[in-house]
């Protein structure tokens, strides 16, 4: 429905599905799937981490929290960047052009910043949103991730 950003909810629907039928609503969902589970991934491991140092450098609880929920916000940037710039470019580009091709041109032309275009805004929006759910870090040890280990205590 970006395309359609003029129109109502339902003209916008209409005009997506006279453009390619019902399929034109999944339009880019290749590089969303694989962005959705790789940022949810790196948040987990990246706030964790940083959780664990901010607590092992004697930080209180909340102030860990904070900063990394903050930290792992950030770290879904990494993720989103070039995820978001491939939806973009599927549902707005020319579709005669692949998302292969068109991530190597743009990869020739701008090199690895030409994904993150806008990066700067998208860096704080993340950071800003998951801290504030995070102010109270439950943390599983990792050994509990990878074997039985009946004498873990979830803090």
């Amino acid at each position: 429905m970006g395309t359609y950003r003029k129109e109502s909810t339902m003209v916008a629907f209409r005009n997506i599905y006279r453009a390619g039928g019902l399929g034109a609503f999944w339009t880019g969902w290749q590089p969303k799937m694989v962005e959705s589970f790789l940022k949810g991934g790196i948040l987990l491991f990246s706030k964790d981490a940083v959780i664990r140092s901010m607590l092992a450098s004697g930080a209180g609880e909340v102030t860990a929290g904070l900063v990394g929920g903050f930290a792992g916000g950030c770290s879904q940037v990494i993720i989103m960047g070039p995820c978001t710039f491939l939806v973009t470019a599927a549902v707005t580009g020319d579709k005669s052009v692949s998302l292969y091709k068109r991530s190597i041109d743009t990869f020739k032309a701008r090199g690895l910043s030409g994904f993150y275009q806008g990066g700067t805004a998208l860096l704080l929006r993340q950071g800003k949103q998951i801290q504030y759910c995070t102010a109270a870090p439950v943390l599983i040890p990792y050994s509990s991730l990878f074997k039985l280990n009946t004498d873990v205590i979830i803090t």
